[in-house]
């Protein structure tokens, strides 16, 4: 069973296929990943023609198509995580973990934006968000061990990120863009300050 990612711009599912980088294999073992380092790999060494995501010039990444999680048919009951086109992340909600034990691939980006998008929206409890990613880490076919090593460590960094975006918010932080630049120098800083750049949410 492939995992059930749904472009909501393309007819039916998109089954997407892992594209490991030679970069990734090459790196050497005393050079940590970062979420910087291994977008960058990846967004430079992908294959596919679509672009699933694009870069502010300072490591803040910003969904270009929406991407649509749908729980497997054993999960019935667990509603679909939909993540709008403009979605903002810089990933830092992410584990280093996940960066050290996933290679570079589209699948897990998305896996990364669907976490960010759930840390975000906090529509649910932060236990049940780390649960259904979790699960969703089981639809990509993690590895049992690695996923495991990747939601503990969520369960220790997972609480200061989930804090900061509940204050983000709170001061009005805005995260889901209705336009984006095409001037690749702008950074989020200086992108975020006009408000007529954000949807209506």
């Amino acid at each position: 069973m492939t995992p059930s990612i749904v472009s909501l711009m393309l007819i039916g599912a998109c089954t997407l296929r892992s594209i490991a980088t030679s970069a990734y294999a090459q790196r050497p073992k005393s050079q940590e990943w970062t979420a910087e380092s291994w977008m960058s790999d990846w967004m430079l060494g992908r294959k596919t023609t679509s672009r699933i995501v694009a870069s502010f010039a300072d490591p803040v990444y910003f969904t270009l198509v929406p991407i649509r999680w749908r729980p497997p048919q054993d999960q019935d009951g667990l509603p679909m995580i939909d993540v709008p086109i403009g979605f903002v992340t810089n990933l830092l909600d992410i584990p280093q973990a996940f960066w050290s034990l996933l290679r570079p691939s589209e699948e897990y980006a998305l896996l990364a934006i669907l976490h960010s998008y759930m840390y975000w929206m906090q529509s649910l409890s932060r236990e049940t968000t780390d649960e259904r990613f979790d699960l969703a880490m089981d639809d990509f076919r993690v590895e049992i061990g690695r996923r495991i090593q990747i939601s503990r460590a969520i369960r220790v960094v997972g609480e200061e990120s989930w804090k900061m975006n509940m204050a983000l918010k709170a001061s009005g932080e805005r995260r889901i863009l209705r336009y984006w630049p095409d001037n690749p120098r702008i950074t989020w800083i200086e992108w975020k300050k006009d408000n007529t750049v954000f949807r209506d949410n």
